[in-house]
């Protein structure tokens, strides 16, 4: 998916097959997927939800030149142009591109599976089909590669594989070298058929998944789908189709760093004994986790936010983390109302209404609180990077009332400079300390990984 691609061919919309238009549809991921044509579809203009102005269609159908079909999902006109004398020309932009089908209704693009390259994958699982062996004396060199077998493991009703592919060696007329590549690549399959709506959402828990173990922004190099009712004859069997999937991604996958398994928090090989348990704890506890994953991943795929902001963003998902799974309250539900019906009775009725609108979450634990909670069940984890866990606390409620609320009586307090680099880095290796216990990761792994890959990180005094 991060190739280039560019394909001319005929252009219509599903109710008009026989209005064709000439153009060349172009993709990048720099641009997008962008159609322009020798004409214009505006005589079947019908202002839609993406504009609100502009020509739009949910579907436009298309045949390349080497006889592919292609269909092009939610497209709007970005520009058009008529010249006296001479002829129309416009553009549009679609927000995905499916090669190898037809599909003249959104409702149809749908798929049982879906095979993804992501960036460091094959890093990631580190699993090789190679045997080399070297004979210095007849000067003898062998290669011989198997495909690795598959690593397959269920959640819910998705199956999910690790798969192995193989390219080369190729042949020439003159032989001068052989070169075979292995490739990794994840499955995912349904037995009922899916919306690509449902699949990108699946696809981006899933590589969420990898950056956290890579500690690398991670992106999908390749998507290709497959539908069980469209099916291609390859010696006289039936096959379901490869289809090509194109979509522009928030990010740029070509300046991602590639990775040594020795340089990532963990890799598969770290897992493997429990690969499906982490997957369906990843996977599972979703709702719960959603809004501090969203947080955590929003710096990763970041890394030229301000600190501050930064800052903020990792405090507010420890926060997240520690209402949706420590805890929300210091009173029961009971205890509580009855210490607010107290102040309620004591003070002055025309008061009443906006007290009891500041009493409304006077139940939930402070920031100090939450980060005391977390700080003392992560313990052995932190104690290499935070001595002093009341200070440390306190350190940041000062630095996140002041960015927060410009309380200038913290002004003095609140951390900055280096200061404040190294209070970001400990909450971002803490918030990474909670991910990992929610990956069922035990306490020693995770100080192994905390010594080995995070302490480097922290600039000393």
């Amino acid at each position: 998916m991060i190739e280039e691609i560019s394909y001319e061919g005929i252009w219509w919309l599903p109710a008009k097959p026989e209005d064709q238009i000439t153009g060349t549809l172009r993709f990048n991921q720099d641009k997008g997927a962008n159609l322009d044509l020798i004409g214009s579809f505006v005589d079947h203009f019908e202002p839609g939800p993406i504009t609100g102005k502009a020509f739009e269609a949910d579907i436009i159908l298309g045949k390349s030149a080497n006889g592919k079909d292609i269909t092009l999902y939610r497209c709007f006109e970005t520009h058009s142009k008529t010249s006296f004398p001479g002829m129309t020309t416009s553009s549009l932009f679609a927000h995905a591109v499916f090669i190898g089908a037809h599909f003249d209704d959104a409702e149809k693009i749908t798929f049982n599976r879906l095979s993804v390259r992501f960036t460091n994958l094959d890093e990631w699982v580190n699993v090789s089909g190679f045997n080399i062996k070297y004979d210095h004396k007849y000067r003898r060199v062998s290669v011989e590669h198997t495909i690795p077998d598959s690593i397959t493991t269920t959640i819910n009703s998705l199956k999910i594989s690790l798969e192995f592919s193989r390219k080369g060696p190729g042949f020439t007329a003159v032989q001068k070298e052989a070169s075979i590549k292995q490739e990794a690549f994840i499955r995912l399959e349904q037995d009922k058929p899916k919306p690509i709506s449902d699949w990108t959402k699946l696809l981006y828990r899933f590589e969420n998944f990898l950056a956290l173990g890579t500690a690398e922004p991670t992106y999908p190099i390749s998507v290709e789908g497959y539908n069980n009712k469209i099916v291609e004859k390859i010696s006289e069997k039936e096959y379901p189709k490869s289809i090509s999937i194109y979509y522009q991604l928030i990010g740029d996958p070509l300046k991602v760093k590639t990775k040594l398994p020795y340089d990532m928090f963990f890799t598969y090989k770290d897992i493997a004994d429990r690969f499906e348990i982490c997957l369906n704890s990843w996977f599972n506890k979703l709702e719960e986790l959603e809004p501090v994953y969203d947080l955590y991943f929003g710096t990763l795929y970041n890394p030229h936010m301000y600190l501050d902001q930064r800052f903020l963003n990792l405090i507010q998902a420890i926060e997240s983390y520690h209402r949706r799974m420590i805890s929300n309250t210091e009173l029961s539900e009971e205890d509580h109302k009855q210490r607010i019906d107290s102040i309620l009775d004591v003070a002055p009725t025309e008061h009443s209404n906006w007290l009891k609108q500041i009493l409304r979450y006077s139940n939930e634990p402070t920031l100090n609180k939450r980060l005391l909670d977390v700080l003392t069940l992560h313990n052995s984890a932190i104690k290499k990077f935070i001595n002093k866990k009341k200070s440390f606390a306190r350190k940041i409620v000062s630095t996140r009332n002041y960015f927060i609320h410009y309380d200038k009586s913290l002004a003095k307090e609140a951390a900055r400079g280096r200061d404040l680099f190294n209070l970001t880095e400990k909450l971002d290796i803490l918030l990474q300390i909670c991910l990992l216990t929610e990956l069922e990761f035990t306490p020693e792994a995770i100080n192994a990984i905390v010594q080995k890959h995070s302490l480097k990180r922290i600039i000393e005094d």
